[in-house]
């Protein structure tokens, strides 16, 4: 078994995950567990790879997801919505562009009752045409509504350009004419095909041993197909275009996107995400929002990221502002966006560093080695953005608390 110790920036916690796995049927199944005393709560997923939305016909997927939602084929919608609300439990289906999951959480002392019901919606989903028919015209309604939402259609017109001919270009919640030619077997096959041992990973968290959870999988996992494990393509953006749509409104959503030569197993994709954040992602403290907001006034928000996947990976972002503005603020996202120098010697691009105080094992020598690295900094003429000094804070449940270490540091001074 494999240990993997995940560091949380945040607030300082460290937190212990275990990367175990459980065969059946000849096929070893992962199983990420990670053990949580805070409180008596188990969260408990099943992540199903290669089965998202660019798996299957837009929309097909995210249908699936919303029938599992419908109780089973010998227990209504409202009865088995009954059932979990008696214990406060909650029993979901969510759809990514890669990826179907279906999660439980409850109380650990409810647990057992919320897993023997999900075994039950495994083993029978309410594939009836009744609860089809109801979630179709709704998606339908869903759609139309969406007419009238101007950041979807910009999105969507983006998707079109960069994913041209690729399931990439479709929304999770598919089209009018997708939704329009979908049948119940489709959603019957879909599930089938991928709702599949061989597509699976277990992530459980919380209160119950791991070993708890490892042999009450069984019983579960018997209740699904082995499958086969699908390969999803890689699609590189290289179509450089404009789409301008004009609706009545007095704002300009504007939606852009460019290549990003990285992928998600490349060692260094790491500086990517630390990149993304600086850029465009951090909110208020990002260069976009600094630049085309805050000095320049044109425009309410924006925003960007690297997105990186199994299946594409780019730069895209978005902003709203006024129609006069469009031409300008779009100047500016390729200025800041390019990482050049500005014209006084500033740089577009720049990092933060933060220290924490008050971590297990700190000395004297570790502010020494902290001023040494300040030091070499200012010899070496490089640029920060800024620096933060945080003290950390300490939980219950964490092992700063458990070891009894105090929520500050012995070297205030």
């Amino acid at each position: 078994m494999k240990i993997l110790l995940t560091i949380l920036l945040i607030q300082g916690t460290i937190l212990a995950t275990k990367l175990s796995e459980i065969e059946i049927d000849n096929i070893k199944i992962p199983i990420i567990y990670e053990k949580s005393k805070y409180l008596p709560i188990v969260n408990f997923q099943l992540i199903f790879r290669n089965s998202g939305s660019i798996s299957a016909k837009a929309g097909l997927a995210n249908m699936v997801a919303d029938i599992l939602e419908e109780g089973t084929k010998t227990i209504s919608n409202l009865k088995f919505a009954e059932k979990l609300d008696s214990k406060a439990i909650s029993l979901s289906c969510g759809v990514g562009k890669e990826t179907f999951a279906i999660q439980v959480s409850s109380l650990e002392e409810n647990f057992d009752f919320g897993y023997d019901m999900l075994i039950q919606l495994i083993k029978n989903p309410n594939f009836k045409d009744q609860p089809f028919q109801k979630i179709k015209s709704s998606i339908i309604g869903q759609l139309s509504t969406k007419k009238s939402d101007f950041d979807f259609q910009a999105n969507k017109n983006l998707k079109k350009i960069i994913f041209l001919n690729n399931a990439l270009a479709n929304s999770t919640i598919g089209n009018e004419q997708s939704i329009a030619s979908i049948k119940l077997k489709d959603l019957e096959d879909f599930y089938n095909g991928h709702i599949t041992l061989d597509n699976l990973i277990i992530v459980s968290s919380g209160s119950i041993p791991l070993d708890k959870i490892k042999n009450m999988l069984p019983r579960l996992l018997k209740e699904l197909n082995r499958g086969k494990s699908k390969k999803i393509n890689f699609k590189k953006i290289d179509k450089k275009n404009t789409v301008r749509e004009f609706r009545p409104t007095n704002q300009a959503y504007i939606y852009f996107a460019s290549p990003l030569d990285m992928k998600i197993d490349d060692k260094d994709v790491y500086i990517s995400k630390v990149a993304s954040y600086i850029l465009g992602s951090s909110g208020f403290g990002s260069r976009l929002m600094e630049e085309i907001r805050v000095k320049r006034g044109l425009a309410y928000s924006v925003y960007s990221k690297f997105s990186i996947s199994k299946s594409s990976s780019y730069f895209t972002g978005y902003m709203q502002t006024k129609i006069e503005n469009e031409k300008k603020a779009i100047e500016i996202v390729n200025e800041v966006g390019a990482f050049k120098l500005e014209k006084y010697g500033e740089y577009k691009l720049l990092p933060g560093l933060n220290f924490l105080i008050g971590l297990k094992g700190e000395t004297r020598k570790t502010f020494k080695k902290n001023i040494k690295f300040l030091e070499e900094i200012l010899k070496r003429n490089l640029l920060i953005r800024r620096i933060n000094i945080r003290q950390v804070m300490i939980f219950p449940g964490t092992s700063l608390y458990e070891e009894g270490i105090y929520p500050k540091t012995r070297f205030p001074k």
